[in-house]
């Protein structure tokens, strides 16, 4: 480990095998005994035997031992980093084994510790030296430029930057978010069979408009009116034996047909909702978009297969891929103008109505999938349709969505020239 002082402060400058240095207890104690040992002007060192502690000088069994003993080193050598100005800092090497240094070892390491002084003294000199050789040339530079400004104008000129800035920094334009967007169906439904059967008859077409509950298609149910019929003769049988029972007065055979009776009703509601079923209407109101469902008739459907599926074109959805920058400016109920490639003179409005929780990647961009709903007018808009959206950020001034016209304008660049100074920051 090597430590060095700063504008007055002793500072932990690297530490072997790690890229940073760790912000912990040991490092922090280390730390406080490299500065006891930088500010003694000579070498400190210590080993374990099993004798117990032999130290040098005689203070460092005080400094060190206990701190060596908790994190179970053996063996310190500390050189400090001293010239004729005075102390800098301290090189310190730390073993678990006692005695782990040769005199070559020792010799070659007072050779580093002396050109280690000598680097960082340079470094300290060269902060303190004032940045004449750049700010002349700039100096001069700026003479040049200014020389170029006719006498009288620079009044003039600083009174239209002033008013330019202030139309930037007061001036409210809308931010907008814009991105590429695929027409999805808002709500789809599939229309499917819950005791299955064979198709019997299919009212609708494909593209054919449909109302909530209308008909689309019956099963064949002549097996089922037969166990129907069937049920509601055992069950008038049965309400017979229950009321010859009782006009004999025998209460055994009165219980017994009653039993009869609410299992054969029990049948006659089975096979009446079975009936009710075969009838195929649709959930929702919209639009069948299955091919040839009208060509089903005869086909077997098994217990809950799809039989067509119907898409409400009313209210469509448009899925936008947005980039991860602008994720923070959206929020659910933002409005979002959007115009198809097949309709470029139509703009339809929405809202959106979902922000995606996982992000794709897509060239190295990282991307959210957001989804807005859009009355679809005049019904024109069909799914997989592509355009373009625009969806008015939340925030701004009374969460209007509107910015100072400078944000808007300069925030690209702004952010790109950030991201590349904060890479250079230490």
């Amino acid at each position: 480990a090597i430590g060095f002082f700063d504008r007055g402060h002793f500072v932990l400058g690297a530490v072997a095998g790690e890229k940073e240095v760790p912000k912990t207890r040991e490092m922090e104690e280390l730390r406080h005994r490299l500065e006891w040992a930088a500010s003694r002007g000579e070498n400190v060192w210590a080993d374990r035997y099993e004798d117990g502690w032999h130290v040098g000088p005689e203070e460092t069994r005080a400094q060190f031992a206990p701190f060596l003993e908790e994190h179970e080193y053996n063996g310190v050598y500390v050189l400090p980093l001293r010239d004729d100005q005075g102390a800098l800092g301290a090189i310190a090497l730390l073993s678990s084994d006692a005695d782990f240094l040769t005199t070559a070892n020792k010799e070659t390491l007072a050779i580093l510790t002396n050109q280690a002084t000598v680097a960082v003294r340079n470094a300290q000199l060269y902060q303190q030296v004032p940045l004449a050789t750049f700010l002349q040339p700039l100096a001069h530079r700026k003479r040049k430029l200014l020389s170029f400004i006719p006498p009288g104008r620079t009044r003039q000129y600083a009174e239209r930057g002033l008013m330019a800035a202030v139309i930037l920094i007061l001036a409210p334009w809308p931010l907008r978010v814009g991105t590429d967007a695929t027409v999805v169906p808002a709500e789809r439904r599939i229309v499917s069979s819950i005791p299955g059967g064979i198709v019997d008859r299919v009212y609708v077409r494909e593209g054919q408009q449909v109302r909530l509950g209308q008909l689309l298609a019956q099963l064949d149910v002549s097996d089922d009116q037969m166990k129907l019929a069937r049920a509601e003769a055992d069950l008038a049988q049965a309400q017979h034996a229950i009321a010859a029972a009782e006009f004999r007065n025998d209460p055994a055979a009165a219980a017994a047909a009653r039993i009869q009776s609410e299992m054969h009703a029990a049948e006659v509601s089975f096979e009446q909702q079975r009936l009710n079923d075969a009838d195929l209407r649709a959930p929702i109101q919209g639009v069948i978009v299955t091919p040839k469902v009208e060509q089903k008739i005869g086909t077997m459907l098994r217990p809950g297969e799809g039989f067509c599926e119907i898409v409400d074109n009313r209210h469509m959805a448009a899925e936008m891929s947005v980039p991860e920058t602008e994720l923070p400016l959206l929020r659910p109920g933002n409005r979002v103008a959007l115009k198809l490639n097949a309709y470029p003179s139509v703009t339809f409005s929405g809202t959106v109505d979902q922000i995606g929780a996982l992000a794709k990647s897509d060239s190295g961009d990282q991307y959210f999938l957001v989804r807005a709903i859009f009355t679809n007018t005049g019904e024109r808009a069909h799914d997989g349709m592509v355009g373009r959206a625009r969806v008015l950020a939340g925030g701004g001034w009374l969460q209007s969505g509107w910015y100072p016209v400078g944000y808007v304008v300069l925030r690209a660049p702004f952010r790109w020239i950030w991201e590349k100074l904060w890479s250079w920051l230490p």
